[in-house]
């Protein structure tokens, strides 16, 4: 996956019982991994799609911009697309489509980094905007300049360099609280890579209601968060290992262990996303009303 700050590898792998698994790792500094939560499960049979094959849903990518995998038993009919650009993942079932990753373009990865890296990256903003004669007010995703005017360093760029990776992103977090060390009453928390956050949106299909990521003291079908509804929440979902006492009811903080799993379902089909990545969790829920 490239077009970020750093490239990252993608790795897609199909198992039994109709799961499909993505991976995405930052090769050059590769993280800890939990181990024992996800049980291996062997490989089950995959066939790449041709466009146009009667199993590839309608609206699939063409040959180049994409890939068509079918994988498990005949009658299931599962079939993943993974477009490019945008990457984005489409999961199918019995021809429709049940849940996609990435189709609001909301994939975040904050790629590892040392603090000289980014003091370095700073100095180099500044010069951009000496350049520029303009006001750098923020930076985009891709590490790009975004000027007081609206325009971005990317609108400047040559037509040839369009190819052309972008730098670093100059992120002024270098004296941020927290973000390079954390203390907690006696325990010191060193983080020489800096804040490593990452994130996805996950888009249920057809599911007007969404069940799971336990453990939270509230009902079954999970309200949604950050709506003006009365009765939703404002604040996301927490998952978050930690042990409660006493704990209220009806609230999105998390109790006791996290079990990061969410599932749709519908008249037709039923869908989950487990979402497998060590550090503190936040879930955000939108209805499809909303």
């Amino acid at each position: 996956l490239e077009g970020g700050p750093v490239p990252l590898a993608l790795e897609v792998s199909f198992l039994g019982s109709g799961v499909a698994r993505a991976r995405i790792t930052e090769p050059k500094n590769p993280r800890w991994e939990v181990p024992d939560v996800i049980e291996p499960l062997a490989q089950t049979p995959h066939r790449v799609l041709q466009p146009g094959d009667p199993k590839a849903p309608p609206g699939a990518p063409a040959a180049g911009s994409g890939v068509i995998i079918a994988y498990g038993k005949e009658s299931t009919n599962a079939v993943l697309v993974i477009t490019y650009k945008p990457f984005k993942l489409e999961q199918y079932v019995g021809g429709e489509l049940a849940i996609s990753a990435n189709s609001r373009s909301l994939f975040h990865f904050e790629h590892r980094h040392s603090k000289g890296e980014v003091v370095e990256a700073v100095a180099a903003g500044k010069a951009e905007e000496e350049k520029s004669g303009k006001k750098i007010v923020d930076y985009d995703e891709h590490g790009r300049a975004i000027y007081e005017d609206g325009t971005t360093s990317a609108d400047e760029a040559p037509a040839d360099a369009a190819d052309t990776p972008p730098p670093p992103p100059p992120a002024g977090d270098e004296d941020c609280d927290g973000c390079w060390a954390e203390d907690f009453q006696t325990h010191h928390d060193s983080k020489p890579l800096g804040p490593s956050s990452v994130g996805m949106d996950l888009n249920f299909h057809g599911a007007a209601n969404v069940y799971g990521i336990p453990e939270h003291a509230t009902q079954m079908a999970l309200k949604p968060t950050g709506s003006p509804r009365t009765g939703d929440w404002a604040e996301p979902y927490r998952l978050y290992t930690l042990d409660v006492f006493e704990y209220e009811l009806d609230v999105p903080m998390a109790l006791y262990g996290d079990i990061p799993l969410m599932i749709g379902h519908d008249a037709k089909k039923t869908v989950g996303a487990f979402w497998h990545n060590p550090s503190e969790l936040f879930v955000d829920v939108r209805s499809p009303a909303l």
